[in-house]
């Protein structure tokens, strides 16, 4: 984490993946936008609203997938049995 801003500028990073504990997520995005991240694929359990009208966010609920996923499983299962 020491390298972090450094490594996303000198390496022109565009997009960062979250998935730190609730409490961290404000602060590690603004470091990140700070350090020229634009996009960001938030798997954290808070929704990221994009600071910057140039910083997008597609936050992703793990919850609704794992439902989703269990579902399709259940609707195949029964189909195989008929």
């Amino acid at each position: 984490m020491d390298a972090l801003d450094s490594f996303c500028k000198e390496n022109s990073i565009d997009i960062a993946v979250i998935t730190v504990s609730r409490d961290a997520v404000d602060e590690t995005v603004e470091r990140l936008v700070n350090a020229g991240i634009k996009g960001f694929w938030n798997f954290t359990s808070t929704e990221i609203k994009a600071p910057h009208n140039d910083v997008v966010c597609e936050n992703i609920h793990m919850g609704d997938s794992l439902m989703t996923l269990c579902y399709n499983l259940r609707i195949k299962g029964n189909s195989q049995k008929e």
